[in-house]
């Protein structure tokens, strides 16, 4: 059996619609006992919530989860316009910690609450890339301690601002945090998974389209099962949770057993750009809601790793409205679109200018990527080429920008 500690939430998203509970804790102990493994979650909850996460729990096996439920005054509700929306995480009251002793821990960084265990095998996913805490800061002790964090969190735990190399750091949390095995997610780099003195690069696999909410807590629960329940080398166990996760961003939906015996989907083999590619943002930007989404892209493709031309933001609006004027910034705009390897563009709206500009990169025969909500497919025949690819969702529409580079 698997204790699982960490926070219920629910979980709201604009587009695409979503509204459920299930936090942090919740999908981790849904996921691990979907395969079959008996859970014992244990988390504060507000009745509301409790009553909507029982829903969730009545659709598993009835002896494979038990819930210690810790009462909690009020919802804790996490809010995202999309999947790749910046945290902003609710300001909640905290409780009294979260105390236990066992054999088999995983353990999330809470809100509401701290934890102070003491357990054989524990698994801690932090959750917090800006104030990322110690598993011992509370005086928590494990025999076997297997950290998962992501880059950011992994330099701040560190602390060591004289050590930039993610294998260096990696090397110092083995001793500082006293952690046998140590797991670094590294986004379209898949995850670098340290122990024993050796460190194996697990991939990350390309998926159809890509539900992000959650897939975190996905992975850390799927390595867990595997390397505490299973007994898997922790490489092993962290390659069948990559698989495990891209299936959930497939479908949003946690795997069980069955679901991934036959699931097969494309690695990603990245080792880093040999030059930055560039991405041009061919989009309308002369409303608020069109400015936002032109920052929203231009802010998720540099957090991705690629150099963008915004012509908002790097060519600027016209000055006057006099030919040469308008010659200055129609060059400017074809010349970026010359540089690109790839065009981000918005097709809502059918603004004249962004359909020229992908008119333009499709005879220049560049890869580009094409959201689409709401124009007609009949509308977009002359889109439709082995160069393009046209998508309905964000997220989705961001990752295949990076993954065309690749």
């Amino acid at each position: 059996m698997i204790n699982v500690i960490g926070g219920i939430y629910r979980e709201r998203c604009l587009h695409p619609s979503w509204d459920h509970v299930f936090g942090s804790g919740g999908r981790a102990a849904i996921a691990i006992a979907t395969m079959g493994t008996k859970v014992n979650l244990h988390a504060y909850i507000s009745d509301n919530l409790l009553y909507d996460f029982n829903f969730k729990v009545a659709l598993l096996e009835k002896d494979f989860f038990s819930l210690t439920r810790l009462p909690y005054y009020k919802d804790i509700i996490f809010n995202y316009s999309h999947g790749l929306d910046p945290l902003n995480p609710p300001i909640v009251e905290k409780k009294e910690n979260i105390k236990l002793t066992s054999d088999n821990v995983l353990v999330f960084g809470m809100l509401e609450c701290d934890f102070e265990i003491n357990v054989d095998y524990a698994v801690y996913d932090p959750q917090n890339t800006f104030s990322t805490e110690s598993f011992s800061k509370n005086g928590s002790k494990a025999n076997h301690l297997a950290l998962v964090l992501n880059e950011n969190e992994a330099k701040t735990l560190c602390g060591c601002s004289d050590v930039n190399n993610i294998e260096e750091i990696i090397d110092v949390l083995h001793i500082q945090e006293a952690a046998e095995v140590i797991i670094v997610k590294c986004g379209p780099s898949g995850a670098i998974v340290s122990y024993e003195d050796k460190k194996t690069r697990i991939p990350a696999f390309k998926t159809n389209s890509v539900w992000k909410i959650g897939s975190g807590d996905c992975f850390t629960a799927h390595f867990a099962n595997n390397w505490i329940e299973n007994k898997e080398l922790p490489d092993v166990a962290a390659y069948k949770a990559s698989l495990a996760t891209a299936f959930f961003c497939e479908s949003s939906t946690l795997p069980s057993e069955f679901m991934l015996s036959d699931y097969n989907p494309k690695p990603i083999i990245f080792e880093g750009f040999s030059h930055k590619p560039v991405a041009y943002i061919a989009s309308p930007f002369f409303t608020l809601p069109q400015l936002w989404l032109v920052e929203q892209i231009r802010f998720n493709l540099l957090e991705m790793g690629l150099d963008v031309i915004s012509p908002y933001h790097d060519i600027g609006m016209l000055q006057s409205e006099d030919s040469k004027a308008f010659n200055k910034v129609c060059d400017a705009d074809l010349t970026a679109i010359q540089r690109s390897d790839i065009v981000f563009g918005i097709i809502d709206g059918c603004d004249s200018g962004t359909i020229f500009e992908i008119g333009y990169a499709t005879a220049l025969k560049k890869k580009i990527i094409l959201l689409n909500e709401n124009v007609p497919l009949n509308d977009l025949v002359m889109f439709h080429n082995k160069h393009t690819v046209i998508t309905n969702d964000y997220v989705t529409a961001i990752y295949k920008t990076l993954w065309a580079n690749l």
